[in-house]
C-alpha cells in the first residue's frame, strides 16, 4: 500500500471519529431536557404566618427574643359568644354563633363536643349561671332560661329587661319594667317564686349580684351621661352609693365580692380611668391606667387583676359608647395588677404582639384559667377566642 493511501486512510478515520463524537454530543443534548429554573417561593400570607408556631417563625433577632417570652394561641377558630370557664375549671363552654349551639372544649380548644342540638338563632346575649348548667339567652324580642342538663327552655316574662344569676345560681335578679311596675326583683331561674326587692325609675339597668347578701345596680356606662352605682341588700334596704355622678362609669366585682373595679372619665372623653376599690366601694385607688371594665378580669382567688389596656384612642371618639358600637377597634397591651399592693406588671406590649404576630388584638370577655396559666380573651377583630400563656 502506498504512503499516500495510508495517509488518506488515517485522515478519513480521524474525520469519521470527529463526526461520531459531534453527532453523539448533539443526540445527548437533545435527549436530556433542560431543568427549569425554580419558581420563587411566594411570601407567606398573614394567616399562614399565624399558623406557624412563633418558635419556628423567627423573622428577626428581635422577634426571636420576643418569641422566647410571649406566646398567644388561637384557642377556638370559630366566632364565639360568651366563652367561659366550666365550673370544674378544666374546660371551656361557649356558644357558636354560626352553628347556633352551645359547646364544650378543653382548655387548649380540643375535644370539642356539642352541649345542645336546639338551633338557636338571632342570639343577642348570653348570661351564664355560676355552675354553667343554665344560661339566660337573650333574643331580640324575648328571653329564655335554658337548662343545659335537662335540655329544657323556659320563656321569661316579657317585662324582664335585665337579668343575672345569684352567686350560687339558685336565683335570678332582674328588673321588671311595665306600665304599672318598675322594680328590682328576684325569682327562681325559670321566673317562678318571684319577690320584689325595691322600686326603681325608668331606663335600662346593669345588675350585679356580687355577694350572697348584696346586689348592685346602675345605668349603662356612657360618656354622654352620668352614672351612679348603688348597692343594697336583698330586702332593698341599706342602700349605699359607691360611685356618684360619673361619666363613663362601669363596674365589675371580684369572685369573692370583696374587691371591685370601676371607671370614670370627663364628659365625652376618649379615655376611661380605671379605679380599684374594696367591694363596698371604699378605699378607692386610681390605678393610673385607662381601660374598660369589659377588658379586665379578676383571678379565681381574687388576688390579681388582669387587664387589656388600649393604646390611646383618637379624641374624636367617645368611650365607652363608640367601643360598644364597634366604631373603635383598639390595640391592646396586657397587664397584671396585684390587688393588695397595686403592683403592676406588663405581660405583653402592643409592639411585641405586632412584631411577633403581625397584628394586634382588641380584647374583651377576659377570664383566667383556674391554675392561672392562661389568660383567655375574645378578639373583637375576628370574634374568635385566644389565650395568652401567662409567665
Amino acid at each position: 500500500m502506498s504512503r499516500k493511501l495510508i495517509i488518506i486512510g488515517i485522515g478519513a478515520a480521524i474525520l469519521i471519529l470527529i463526526v461520531v463524537v459531534v453527532v453523539s454530543t448533539i443526540i445527548r443534548r437533545r435527549a436530556v431536557a433542560p431543568t427549569p429554573a425554580p419558581e420563587p417561593t411566594p411570601p407567606l400570607t398573614e394567616e399562614e404566618k399565624r399558623l406557624i408556631p412563633a418558635g419556628e417563625r423567627v423573622i428577626s433577632s428581635e422577634a426571636e427574643e420576643i418569641a422566647g417570652r410571649l406566646k398567644i394561641e388561637k384557642t377556638l377558630d370559630v366566632q364565639t359568644q360568651a366563652p367561659a370557664q366550666s365550673a370544674e375549671g378544666d374546660n371551656i363552654v361557649y356558644f357558636d354563633q354560626k352553628a347556633g349551639e352551645f359547646y364544650i372544649a378543653s382548655m387548649a380548644g380540643a375535644n370539642i363536643e356539642p352541649l345542645t342540638q336546639a338551633g338557636f338563632r338571632n342570639v343577642e346575649d348570653i348570661v351564664w349561671s355560676p355552675k354553667k348548667d343554665k344560661a339566660i339567652i337573650v333574643f331580640p324580642e324575648e328571653k329564655h332560661t335554658y337548662d343545659l342538663v335537662e335540655k329544657s327552655s323556659t320563656k321569661l316574662d316579657e317585662h324582664m329587661t335585665a337579668a343575672t344569676f345569684s352567686p350560687d345560681g339558685s336565683k335570678i335578679l332582674y328588673k321588671f319594667d311595665s306600665d304599672t311596675l318598675r322594680a328590682l326583683s328576684m325569682a327562681d331561674p325559670d321566673g317562678s317564686n318571684w319577690k320584689r326587692i325595691k322600686d326603681v325609675g325608668p331606663g335600662n339597668l346593669v345588675l350585679h349580684w356580687y355577694r350572697p347578701d348584696r346586689i348592685a345596680y346602675h345605668s349603662p356606662a356612657s360618656g354622654y351621661s352620668r352614672t351612679t352605682i348603688y348597692t343594697c341588700n336583698l330586702e332593698g334596704k341599706d342602700i349605699k352609693v359607691i360611685a356618684s355622678d360619673n361619666y363613663g362609669s362601669g363596674a365589675k366585682w371580684s369572685p369573692d365580692g370583696l374587691k371591685m373595679i370601676f371607671t370614670t372619665s370627663p364628659k365625652e372623653s376618649s379615655s376611661l380611668a380605671l379605679k380599684l376599690a374594696w367591694g363596698d366601694g371604699s378605699h378607692v385607688r386610681d390605678l393610673g391606667m385607662n381601660s374598660l371594665v369589659e377588658k379586665c378580669t379578676f383571678s379565681q382567688d381574687s388576688k390579681s387583676l388582669y387587664c387589656a389596656l388600649p393604646e390611646p384612642v383618637s379624641t374624636v371618639f367617645v368611650l365607652p359608647d363608640d367601643w360598644y358600637d364597634k366604631k373603635v377597634i383598639t390595640s391592646d397591651s396586657f397587664w397584671k395588677i396585684d390587688t393588695e399592693t397595686d403592683e403592676r406588671t406588663k405581660i405583653a406590649s402592643t409592639d411585641d404582639i405586632e412584631t411577633l404576630y403581625g397584628k394586634t388584638f382588641d380584647a374583651s370577655n377576659l377570664f383566667v384559667s383556674q391554675d392561672a396559666s392562661r389568660l383567655f380573651f375574645t378578639a373583637r377583630n375576628d370574634g374568635k377566642l385566644y389565650s395568652l400563656i401567662l409567665p
